[in-house]
């Protein structure tokens, strides 16, 4: 029998590393060539909607990779600060290497992380569950997650806040640069300005997590996301938004979503500590799902450069946000552990045991 490949112990400065690098793949697959968006519409004289269309695709095949590799990782071992300035980063390769380098990027990085966690990364999970990938144990686990109460709330929680940065995201750059004419890189600048925003919420969520808990800490980033809800929609209303009132209206947002994500991630997964990977897949595919229709839906609204159809559309989403914060969470939020999803019985594995 082949010995097992187990690559080499991981120092702290690659751990660091290679967090980074696997936090950063999302945002490196959408944010990088968001500046290039007005350009690559130009180049082929496509409409707004099937451009963005690129956008909504890569995050809809990111959300449904998820229902496969989420249960993967309770099976299976593994053979398996940048976020500020990706969108600069990828205005200053539009500017000055065309929309194609960013593209090149994109799959250098990706390649690049494969090959580093494929030598590198060691298995973590404690204990291999051998019917995780089986088909009916994998539907009944999702059919358990999906009647949870406490799921539902975190997942809505969570979708709505993911579709309103990706359509926000997905669309702005039509707004930015061809209507209110700001420079690609000021506008990477934007895009950046809102990581940095959401960084901050993330600081806010770990030390409000430690002092008042978790639907406490979602309470308080509720009342904000209303805030930037008021910020979308109000400057609207009288016709008056400019790009300064847009990116703070962002930059709000991002900063409530700083402390909803990661409560959210929790929520989802505290219930479920025997497949815990399951139910993260299932709600990263369904945020996924939410933000491929904001995407689209705004891709063939978005046609006339207004940011009437951005703005109205972002504000729904972020007030929704803050309403499921302040509603639906704080009902059904509480961690309650759900029961086990029944597995049928495996005579191969019980009678050769687990040498």
């Amino acid at each position: 029998m082949k010995p097992v490949f187990q690559p080499k112990p991981m120092s702290g400065a690659l751990v660091v590393l290679m967090v980074t690098l696997l936090t950063a793949v999302q945002p490196i697959a959408t944010d990088l060539y968001l500046s290039a968006l007005p350009a690559i519409r130009r180049e082929y004289g496509a409409p707004v909607g099937v451009v963005q269309l690129t956008l909504s695709l890569v995050v809809f095949s990111f959300g449904l990779s998820q229902l496969f590799w989420g249960p993967a990782a309770d099976r299976f071992t593994v053979l398996a600060g940048m976020t500020m300035v990706i969108p600069i980063f990828g205005a200053l390769l539009a500017t000055y290497f065309g929309w194609r380098a960013t593209l090149l990027a994109m799959a250098l990085f990706g390649a690049a992380t494969l090959l580093l966690v494929l030598l590198r990364v060691p298995e973590t999970v404690p204990q291999l569950s051998p019917d995780a990938m089986r088909i009916g144990p994998l539907f009944r686990g999702y059919g358990i997650v999906i009647r949870h109460r406490g799921f539902q709330a975190w997942t809505l929680l969570n979708s709505a806040g993911y579709a309103a940065n990706f359509g926000f995201y997905s669309s702005s750059a039509y707004l930015f640069i061809d209507t209110f004419g700001v420079s690609r890189v000021a506008f990477g600048g934007v895009i950046g300005g809102a990581s940095f925003t959401y960084m901050i919420g993330t600081i806010l969520c770990r030390r409000w997590m430690k002092r008042i808990g978790i639907l406490h800490s979602v309470r308080r980033a509720g009342v904000l996301s209303l805030v930037a809800a008021a910020l979308f929609i109000v400057p609207q209303l009288f016709a008056e938004h400019t790009a300064v009132t847009l990116a703070l209206a962002l930059w709000t947002s991002l900063l409530a979503y700083g402390v909803h994500q990661p409560c959210g991630h929790v929520g989802i997964a505290a219930s479920f500590p025997e497949r815990a990977g399951a139910a993260s897949a299932l709600g990263g595919f369904v945020l996924a799902v939410a933000a491929f229709l904001c995407g689209t839906w705004l891709g063939y609204m978005f046609q006339s450069g207004s940011a009437a159809v951005l703005s109205l559309t972002i504000g729904v989403l972020v007030g929704a946000v803050g309403l499921f914060a302040l509603t639906l969470v704080q009902r059904h939020g509480e961690p309650s552990i759900a029961p086990p999803a029944p597995t049928s019985p495996v005579p191969e594995l019980s009678s050769r045991g687990t040498s």
